[in-house]
């Protein structure tokens, strides 16, 4: 089985919100890790204390960003999340 090399591209700060980004992407057939970056044991929320970072398989950023995008668009998804600022404006 070939290793997969993830490409961070979203960024959120709602745990919830990470894992409907997971499951829609995950639906599509696209591989989607989590990187929770929040602090430890301190209850933190805000701005990067709380950030959760979407990550997808290289070879499936294009698709990944256009489900993302038009959940936004749709308000499935909360418009304080935002795209990575290195990944390309593809789609």
């Amino acid at each position: 089985m070939p290793m997969i090399t993830f490409k961070e591209i979203y960024l959120c700060f709602d745990p919830l919100e990470a894992d409907i980004i997971r499951n829609m992407l995950e639906e599509s057939g696209i591989p989607c890790i989590i990187r929770d970056m929040r602090i430890g044991p301190y209850p933190l929320t805000i701005g990067r204390f709380a950030e959760m970072r979407v990550a997808v398989g290289q070879e499936h950023i294009r698709e990944a960003l256009k489900i993302i995008r038009q959940a936004r668009e749709d308000d499935y998804l909360s418009p304080q999340g935002k795209f990575k600022d290195d990944v390309p404006q593809l789609v």
